[in-house]
C-alpha cells in the first residue's frame, strides 16, 4: 500500500501483536532515520525511475543480453515490488515502451514487460504481456484480470517460472539472448 508516511499505531491487541507493531515501527523509524522513507514509499507505490536510473538499468540490460528496443526515448521504467523465492530477492520492474518515432497518421507501437533482475541486477527475464498490473504480493505479481483467465504469476521454491498462464496466453519467461549470438 502507498501512504504519505509511516502508518499509524493501533491499540495492543495481543502480545504477539503488539510485537509485530513495535517491530514495524522500529523499521520505519529506522528507514527516516537513514532518509529513505520517501525512497521507499515512491519505489512501493511503482514510481517510474529518474532518468539517469532508467538509462543506467537499460544498459544494464542491454550488457546481459536484453535484445528489446534500447535507446532510452520512448520507454517508462517503475520498480513495483521484490519477491523472496528460495532465498533470492527478484526485483520486479514493469517496463513500458512506446515507439518514440512513429510515421505520421501509423498507428503507434508498443509493449509492456515484466523484467526479473536478481541481487546486482543480474537480468533473469521478462515476461511480455498486455495486461493491467495490480500488485506485488508474497511471491505474486497480481494482474487486474479475471482468475481464470490468469491473473498472476506464481514465483515457486526455485524462483520465476518458465511459463505463466496471464491474461488467456502462455507467457514465456524471455532470457534474452545470450551475447556473442
Amino acid at each position: 500500500m502507498c501512504s504519505s508516511g509511516p502508518p499509524k499505531r493501533k491499540p495492543p491487541q495481543t502480545h504477539r501483536t503488539d510485537r509485530v507493531m513495535k517491530s514495524k515501527n522500529a523499521f520505519v523509524r529506522a528507514s527516516a532515520a537513514l532518509g529513505v522513507w520517501a525512497l521507499a514509499v515512491s519505489l512501493a507505490c511503482g514510481a517510474p525511475l529518474a532518468p539517469r536510473a532508467k538509462i543506467q538499468f537499460l544498459e544494464s540490460l542491454k550488457r546481459q543480453g536484453f535484445e528489446w528496443p534500447i535507446e532510452p526515448a520512448g520507454w517508462t521504467v517503475n520498480f513495483v515490488g521484490a519477491i523472496r523465492s528460495g532465498g533470492v530477492v527478484y526485483k520486479i520492474y514493469q517496463c513500458q515502451w512506446t515507439d518514440p518515432h512513429p510515421l505520421p497518421g501509423g498507428a503507434v507501437h508498443g509493449e509492456q514487460r515484466f523484467v526479473v533482475t536478481a541481487p546486482h541486477g543480474r537480468y533473469v527475464g521478462a515476461y511480455l504481456t498486455n495486461a493491467d498490473f495490480r500488485a506485488v504480493r508474497g511471491r505474486d505479481i497480481e494482474f487486474k484480470v479475471a482468475k481464470k483467465d490468469g491473473d498472476r504469476i506464481h514465483f515457486g521454491r526455485h524462483g520465476p517460472p518458465e511459463r505463466a498462464w496471464i491474461d488467456g496466453e502462455v507467457e514465456q519467461l524471455d532470457r534474452g539472448r545470450p551475447l556473442g549470438d
